[in-house]
């Protein structure tokens, strides 16, 4: 499979280019992994009506609440993380396009009003919850719950239908009390023990997808080169761990230490079991000089000074 398989129904040549420079990130070593794949065409394939605004007015997609969240956190630049469910009935996915694997069944949602640009709310518990509310009102998809925390709202699920279809009461992968061992590691090693600590306490293979972390991260002061010398991985390693905590808290223990605000989703692969956990900077929209939406990516706004790593 080749990047141009990834891209489909691109709005044009502008658009392909951009689609294919990000989905280079997913080549390695000539293939494609085909589970970040998924979690890469699960966010470009994608519908929403917009309004003056160019803001989505509608939402329709596999997963509507995690677009939801990127338009608040992109416009107020404050996490709204989002987690899915485990996908185990079939009602809940369908085909893609080329037929050769599952992805979560498209659903529709209007946006309440209180989340249009011109209402000028703050991005607090109570603007989410009406969104997840009129979410719930208008899809029979999962049950989502809003968690607030000293680094954002979180977005995780609370009821999905099992293999009968039915609703149960579910968690996330991030829901998994996990032990880290203290080590000296890069900021992306830490990331890599958090997930097999997941993976060894579920017993699902939670996958890491995060490839500007070190720099984004800039431990120690210092922002790495995108090809690390053994020298450079020891300059942006440090000691760190986690015992006894919830996932998502040892993830937000890690971030603290973060030069850059940092969002995340976990995305589970339908029809298999598996869930790719993406950090990534958070896309601020700004409004250009034409009123156009313009997608800024935050960085560094939690560093007072990164100089660059000494030659």
């Amino acid at each position: 499979m080749g990047i141009d398989d990834v891209i489909q129904a691109m709005e044009g040549d502008s658009m392909k280019k951009n689609r294919r420079m990000q989905a280079s990130a997913f080549i390695c070593r000539g293939a494609v992994t085909p589970l970040l794949i998924f979690a890469f065409a699960s966010r470009i394939l994608v519908h929403a009506q917009t309004g003056g605004s160019g803001e989505p007015q509608v939402i329709t997609s596999g997963r509507p609440l995690d677009l939801a969240a990127d338009l608040l956190q992109g416009r107020y630049g404050k996490p709204v993380t989002y987690e899915d469910p485990i996908w185990m009935w079939g009602g809940d996915v369908e085909p893609n396009a080329r037929g050769n694997a599952l992805w979560p069944r498209d659903r529709s949602f209007s946006l309440p009003v209180e989340t249009r640009l011109d209402q000028a709310q703050i991005d607090d518990a109570a603007l989410l919850g009406k969104v997840l509310q009129a979410y719930h009102q208008q899809t029979d998809g999962p049950v989502f719950r809003i968690a607030q925390s000293r680094w954002g709202l979180h977005i995780l699920p609370a009821q999905a239908r099992n293999g009968a279809g039915q609703f149960v009461s579910v968690k996330s992968m991030l829901d998994a009390h996990i032990d880290v061992p203290v080590a000296n590691r890069t900021p992306f090693g830490h990331f890599q023990a958090i997930c097999a600590a997941v993976t060894d306490s579920v017993g699902i293979k939670l996958e890491p997808f995060s490839p500007s972390l070190n720099r984004l991260f800039a431990p120690n002061g210092i922002r790495p080169p995108k090809v690390l010398t053994d020298k450079d991985e020891e300059q942006i390693s440090f000691a760190w761990g986690a015992t006894g905590l919830i996932a998502r808290e040892a993830v937000i223990s890690l971030l603290d230490q973060s030069s850059t605000t940092l969002t995340w989703k976990v995305l589970c692969q339908a029809g298999e079991v598996s869930c790719v956990f993406s950090l990534m900077p958070i896309q601020l929209t700004v409004v250009g000089a034409g009123r156009e939406m313009i997608k800024k990516s935050l960085s560094y706004d939690r560093c007072v000074k990164c100089p660059q790593l000494p030659k």
